[in-house]
């Protein structure tokens, strides 16, 4: 590079001072901190859940593959078993499980702690699937999820 090109709009590159991440402000793109003294009234922005951190998307996918499975289940226990068609603790138990696991999996995609903390708390009581021979990949995904959602990357997601 020549000295007739160091007059360049952008300013000369050796000359460049990079802050210190003490003294730069932090901004918080979900509650609408947009720039210095810029702050929105929202105290929520909405954010896709398609810029959630990868290891947050695969806990999800786990979550979700968990809840197919449960329901897929019991859909056969109802349809290959008539006299199952009865509602029992068991059907209560498992209904419950898929409800909450797919609304546990979306708060914490939507930037809810509270999201985070079911998911950790569906996949305790996905455990309980491992008393029955033919639910216990549930557990497994249930605990992969939680390792998941509590990596780094992840609790930057969420509040």
């Amino acid at each position: 590079m020549t000295q007739a090109n160091s007059s360049s709009p952008f300013g000369d590159p050796s000359s460049a001072h990079t802050p210190d991440r003490a003294s730069t402000p932090t901004r918080d793109y979900r509650t609408g901190d947009i720039g210095p003294g810029k702050k929105s009234d929202a105290t929520r922005v909405e954010v896709s859940v398609f810029r959630a951190p990868w290891p947050l998307l695969i806990a999800a996918l786990l979550v979700m593959v968990a809840c197919v499975i449960m329901a897929y289940w019991l859909t056969d226990l109802w349809i290959t078993v008539p006299a199952a068609r009865e509602f029992t603790v068991v059907t209560g138990l498992i209904i419950l499980g898929v409800v909450l696991g797919v609304i546990f999996t979306v708060l914490t995609l939507r930037t809810h702690h509270s999201g985070r903390i079911g998911v950790t708390l569906w996949a305790v009581g996905g455990l309980l699937s491992l008393l029955h021979e033919e639910l216990w990949p549930v557990a497994l995904l249930g605990i992969g999820a939680t390792v998941l959602v509590w990596l780094p990357a992840s609790s930057r997601w969420v509040f």
